[in-house]
Protein backbone atom coordinates (compact mmCIF):
# COMPACT_ATOMS: atom_id res chain seq x y z
CA UNK A 1 0.00 0.00 0.00
CA UNK A 2 1.22 3.48 -0.81
CA UNK A 3 1.07 6.49 1.49
CA UNK A 4 0.87 9.52 -0.79
CA UNK A 5 0.61 12.36 1.72
CA UNK A 6 1.96 12.90 5.23
CA UNK A 7 1.10 15.88 7.45
CA UNK A 8 3.58 18.01 9.39
CA UNK A 9 3.40 15.60 12.35
CA UNK A 10 4.24 12.63 10.16
CA UNK A 11 0.80 11.07 10.16
CA UNK A 12 -0.42 9.77 6.82
CA UNK A 13 -3.41 11.72 5.49
CA UNK A 14 -3.90 10.17 2.03
CA UNK A 15 -5.22 7.92 0.72
CA UNK A 16 -7.86 7.07 3.34
CA UNK A 17 -7.15 3.32 3.14
CA UNK A 18 -3.48 3.98 3.96
CA UNK A 19 -4.48 6.09 6.98
CA UNK A 20 -6.54 3.23 8.41
CA UNK A 21 -3.90 0.62 7.58
CA UNK A 22 -1.21 2.77 9.26
CA UNK A 23 -3.04 2.46 12.58
CA UNK A 24 -3.52 -1.28 12.14
CA UNK A 25 0.08 -1.91 11.12
CA UNK A 26 1.40 0.15 14.06
CA UNK A 27 -0.66 -1.96 16.44
CA UNK A 28 0.39 -5.28 14.96
CA UNK A 29 4.07 -4.38 14.76
CA UNK A 30 3.98 -3.01 18.29
CA UNK A 31 2.43 -6.20 19.68
CA UNK A 32 4.87 -8.40 17.76
CA UNK A 33 8.03 -6.46 18.56
CA UNK A 34 7.72 -4.65 21.88
CA UNK A 35 7.29 -6.28 25.26
CA UNK A 36 4.34 -5.18 27.36
CA UNK A 37 6.75 -4.91 30.27
CA UNK A 38 8.00 -1.65 28.76
CA UNK A 39 5.25 0.94 28.91
CA UNK A 40 7.28 3.81 27.44
CA UNK A 41 8.44 3.61 23.81
CA UNK A 42 11.45 5.75 24.75
CA UNK A 43 12.73 2.82 26.84
CA UNK A 44 12.63 0.35 23.95
CA UNK A 45 16.19 -0.30 22.69
CA UNK A 46 17.07 1.36 19.38
CA UNK A 47 17.88 -2.01 17.80
CA UNK A 48 14.35 -3.28 18.52
CA UNK A 49 12.85 -0.10 17.11
CA UNK A 50 14.91 -0.47 13.94
CA UNK A 51 13.72 -4.06 13.44
CA UNK A 52 10.14 -2.84 13.85
CA UNK A 53 10.74 0.01 11.38
CA UNK A 54 12.05 -2.42 8.76
CA UNK A 55 8.85 -4.46 9.15
CA UNK A 56 6.78 -1.27 8.90
CA UNK A 57 8.48 -0.34 5.63
CA UNK A 58 7.57 -3.77 4.23
CA UNK A 59 3.90 -2.78 4.60
CA UNK A 60 4.05 0.62 2.89
CA UNK A 61 5.57 2.63 0.12
CA UNK A 62 5.93 6.35 0.79
CA UNK A 63 7.91 9.36 -0.39
CA UNK A 64 11.48 9.14 0.86
CA UNK A 65 11.32 12.77 1.99
CA UNK A 66 8.61 11.80 4.51
CA UNK A 67 10.43 8.87 6.09
CA UNK A 68 11.76 10.60 9.22
CA UNK A 69 8.41 12.21 10.07
CA UNK A 70 6.52 9.01 9.33
CA UNK A 71 8.91 6.97 11.49
CA UNK A 72 8.49 9.39 14.38
CA UNK A 73 4.69 9.25 14.05
CA UNK A 74 4.70 5.44 13.91
CA UNK A 75 6.73 5.15 17.11
CA UNK A 76 4.57 7.77 18.80
CA UNK A 77 1.52 5.69 17.89
CA UNK A 78 3.26 2.57 19.26
CA UNK A 79 4.02 4.45 22.47
CA UNK A 80 0.39 5.50 22.81
CA UNK A 81 -0.72 1.92 22.28
CA UNK A 82 1.74 0.65 24.91
CA UNK A 83 0.43 3.21 27.40
CA UNK A 84 -3.17 2.33 26.58
CA UNK A 85 -2.43 -1.37 27.10
CA UNK A 86 -0.81 -0.62 30.46
CA UNK A 87 -3.90 1.32 31.61
CA UNK A 88 -6.32 -1.36 30.37
CA UNK A 89 -4.24 -4.11 31.99
CA UNK A 90 -4.48 -2.34 35.33
CA UNK A 91 -0.81 -1.39 35.52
Amino acid sequence: MTITEVNELGNPVAPPKAVKRFLTVCGVIGRENFTILVDDIKLVPAAEKEIAWVKFKESFEFPEADEDRLKKAAFKKNGNLLEKYEVNAGG
